[in-house]
């Protein structure tokens, strides 16, 4: 799936600048992609080098899940929910230590 799904945010970054403009979410959009995309591959290489892996989604630089951020977007944009499910710990907002090693927007 990630090696599929990467294809769609660089096909978007490779619009014309002018095209890309006229549309304001669309960089931050194909951004989020390339985040949960190599997030999703990270995930698919421990698990086949160690057997095992924790997978965190990547969270906003107000410490919410890169998932909630794409699912609240006009028009909404979800993961099928047995690959959003792969990340145990909550949505929302945190401070939990647990995140800190998650790079913030830039």
């Amino acid at each position: 799936m990630a090696a599929l799904a990467g294809d769609v945010p660089a096909a978007v970054l490779a619009l014309d600048d002018d095209v890309l403009d006229g549309d304001l979410p669309a960089r931050s959009w194909a951004r989020d992609w390339e985040r949960v995309v190599a997030t999703l591959e990270a995930y698919a290489l421990d698990l086949e080098t160690t057997g095992a892996g924790e997978l965190r989604w990547p969270r906003t630089g107000d410490g919410w899940s890169i998932l909630d951020r794409m699912a609240s977007a006009e028009g909404g944009c979800t993961l099928p929910d047995a690959v959003a499910a792969l990340d145990p710990t909550p949505w929302g907002p945190t401070a939990d230590a647990r995140f800190a090693d998650h790079p913030d927007d830039p």
